[in-house]
């Protein structure tokens, strides 16, 4: 009678299906990554199920396949077990992830394109925003000047409007004002926030360029966070400035306040698409077919190493008595 190993020794093929395990909780989590764009907590959630559906069914293989007792009853379960395996786990990781991966890998080139095409439409929104809050200024400051003075008058809603803003009849008055506007718009809250996105812009530039494989989905979804962040913070800073609209009544020999001009909404030229292109790519892939064997053969490993009840011994030391063969 072949000898069964003691419970709770570790052996090599425990190892092995062990180091399975954990490949196939690696990949399914990255794959998964690049179907979610980078939803780590879904991530998480698909490629644990995955595992420990596949451990549990592992056990359950072991656990019949060593049975010593309705070995009958215990062959269907084991038969059942291998099936549910192959039609179900073996799929799982197929469509849960693994696929997508290589698919995405075999588009690289693509969706790296897709990745700068996003980064300089992010970059456009501090260039366009710069060059609307400057000209916006530039107006101002030619509407403002040649009204200040002592022998310039203003309408009634102009004096109210320099009165509660304290802009004082002088050049050096209206100066001042202008710089404290042009601070509140392009001033170090601006220049902190242009300075954050240009420090992660190089971070995924340098990740999409190298093609960490690791980080890719992160960054994708990164940059749909900035696409949503840097907008509502230019718009929010855009606000805060206040820049009249002063025009010249030549028939009463006046300046008018005819409103404001305004730094426009800050909107994004197009849609982004990284985020997207990673997790729309369609294809075939044969390797990820053969990663996806290889790594459940590693799984299987302690299943098809594991001792196989094929006889019962009849004596306490049954190791040495023959036992009685059965027919399974």
């Amino acid at each position: 009678m072949a000898r069964k190993e003691k419970s709770g020794k570790i052996t090599v093929a425990n190892i092995v299906s062990v180091l399975g395990l954990m490949l196939l909780a690696f990949f399914t989590y990255i794959g998964h990554s690049y179907m979610s764009g980078g939803e780590i907590g879904m991530d998480i959630l698909i490629a644990g199920l995955i595992t420990i559906a596949a451990a549990l069914l592992l056990w359950w293989l072991i656990k019949a396949k060593g049975a010593e007792n309705e070995l009958s009853k215990w062959k269907k379960i084991e038969i059942s077990s291998l099936i549910a395996y192959i039609l179900i786990i073996i799929p799982a990781s197929v469509f849960g992830g693994i696929m997508h991966f290589f698919v995405v890998n075999d588009n690289k080139t693509a969706i790296k394109y897709s990745a700068e095409q996003d980064l300089t439409i992010l970059t456009k929104l501090f260039t366009d925003y710069e060059a609307s809050a400057k000209d916006v200024i530039a107006r101002t400051r030619t509407g403002l000047l040649p009204a200040v003075g002592i022998k310039q008058k203003w309408s009634g809603d102009l004096t109210k409007y320099m009165n509660d803003n304290n802009i004082a009849h002088s050049k050096e008055g209206a100066e001042t004002f202008i710089s404290i506007q042009e601070k509140a718009v392009l001033g170090s809250n601006y220049k902190q926030q242009k300075e954050y996105f240009l420090t992660e812009k190089r971070n995924i530039k340098n990740t999409v360029d190298s093609w960490n494989i690791i980080q890719i989905p992160s960054k994708s979804k990164l940059i749909e966070d900035l696409g949503n962040k840097m907008t509502e913070q230019l718009n929010t800073l855009r606000i805060k400035g206040k820049f009249p609209n002063i025009g010249y009544d030549a028939g009463k020999g006046v300046y008018t306040l005819k409103g404001n001009h305004d730094i426009p909404e800050v909107k994004l030229s197009h849609e982004l698409q990284f985020n997207n292109k990673l997790k729309s790519a369609s294809g075939f892939n044969v390797i990820a077919i053969l990663v996806v064997i290889g790594i459940h053969l590693l799984v299987l490993f302690n299943y098809i190493m594991a001792y196989r009840t094929s006889t019962i011994g009849i004596s306490k030391d049954s190791e040495d008595d023959g036992g009685i063969t059965l027919n399974l």
